[in-house]
């Protein structure tokens, strides 16, 4: 079963945004987020933003030698003790030079009213 930690729910202004992190059965990795509201309509037109950063199951592997992280030691808490945000996260996987498939949507523009 996929194990997914939350790292943000929050709201601000008129914003919500959320954020988490998810090991998945086969060792693939996800980094997701939406946020709803007023901070996606001002940079992308729309009241929706919502992106996933999907990194295979040899990417977790080498991530995890990158940061010196035993095999055997749980990811996410390990994540959570290295890392204030996801975008950390995914700055250290660029960092490390570990490929991942980025996909990203604005939802909920005016004119699909």
């Amino acid at each position: 079963m996929p194990e997914t930690d939350i790292w943000e729910n929050d709201q601000s202004g008129g914003t919500w945004f959320n954020r988490w992190v998810t090991l998945h059965d086969d060792g693939s990795m996800s980094i997701e987020g939406q946020d709803l509201g007023d901070a996606p309509l001002n940079a992308f037109g729309g009241r929706e933003y919502e992106f996933s950063r999907a990194v295979s199951p040899s990417g977790v592997v080498r991530f995890r030698e990158f940061l010196d992280f035993a095999p055997s030691e749980p990811l996410l808490p390990a994540l959570r003790s290295r890392f204030t945000s996801t975008g950390q996260i995914e700055e250290a996987l660029q960092e490390a030079g570990i490929d991942s498939e980025f996909w990203s949507r604005v939802g909920d523009r005016p004119s699909e009213r």
